[in-house]
């Protein structure tokens, strides 16, 4: 594999009818705002949520269970990244300031240099809120080529497998740390024999906490729409909220002694 490569920044943007409901959303959850264009009338904006951006931009479209999703990618120096995709790039897609590029079968994928300053003076400060503290920002999707898309992250991206497994066919899952010291993470799940037919991209956003009822009960005092807490199958506090424009979320409680591999040394796939 590459010399592993991490962002300094990971955001998720989505294409959601309602950017005020899910900009809402995410701040009623602790998120902050930390770039909004919403008094140019368009009403974009990206927040800081726990480890992880959003970027919400205006889409025409509505009531997607999974709305439209890319993934942004910001670095100080972006040149790093155009020189693992020259091959790929024709003259339209090379730029000073970004460049994008197709997964086999997940998200388009952008790659920013840092003049869009998400990253600030404050960003120690820009975080959820509070008590309850956020160790991980996921995104996840489920990919019907897994092992191209794998490769596409960890051979063409450079990213580290933190944990995950390659076999059986059908069951394969591979987190890979993304940014901010290996508390961004990428999420991919084998999707052969996913039920999802939609025409969108099937995919969640993932924060894992340190204490989910916190963030239970936050959203319930601000009127979110929130799910009963439960336990995931490896026994972990959870839960699910969803707007009715915006991305499912799954909160989830860590596990005592941690989740192997996130950070420090890679952990692999078994």
């Amino acid at each position: 594999m590459s010399t592993f490569l991490e962002a300094d920044e990971l955001v998720c943007r989505i294409n959601v009818y309602d950017p005020k409901e899910v900009s809402d959303f995410f701040v009623a959850l602790g998120g902050s705002v930390v770039d909004s264009a919403g008094q140019k009338g368009n009403g974009e904006s990206t927040l800081k949520v726990g480890e992880g951006f959003i970027s919400i931009l205006k889409s025409a479209n509505h009531n997607y269970f999974y709305p439209e999703m890319s993934v942004q990618m910001n670095k100080t120096d972006q040149s790093i990244w155009t020189s693992r995709f020259e091959s790929q790039l024709d003259s339209k897609a090379r730029s000073k300031t970004k460049l994008e590029i197709n997964s086999p079968s997940g998200p388009p994928f952008s790659f920013n240099n840092q003049l869009i300053q998400l990253r600030n003076e404050n960003s120690d400060q820009i975080s959820v809120r509070n008590e309850g503290s956020v160790l991980h920002f996921q995104i996840t999707w489920w990919s019907k080529k897994w092992l191209d898309d794998y490769a596409f992250l960890s051979e063409k991206l450079g990213l580290a497998t933190s944990r995950g497994r390659s076999e059986p066919e059908g069951s394969r899952i591979a987190f890979l740390r993304a940014a901010n010291s290996g508390r961004s993470i990428l999420e991919i799940v084998d999707g052969l024999y996913d039920q999802h037919e939609g025409p969108e991209l099937h995919w969640l956003i993932s924060l894992v906490v340190d204490d989910a009822e916190i963030f239970h009960e936050r959203l319930i005092s601000t009127g979110q729409p929130v799910s009963s807490l439960g336990f995931t199958s490896w026994n972990a506090l959870s839960f699910t909220a969803k707007t009715s424009s915006g991305p499912l979320l799954f909160v989830y409680q860590e596990r005592p002694n941690g989740t192997p591999g996130m950070v420090g040394s890679p952990a692999g796939l078994d």
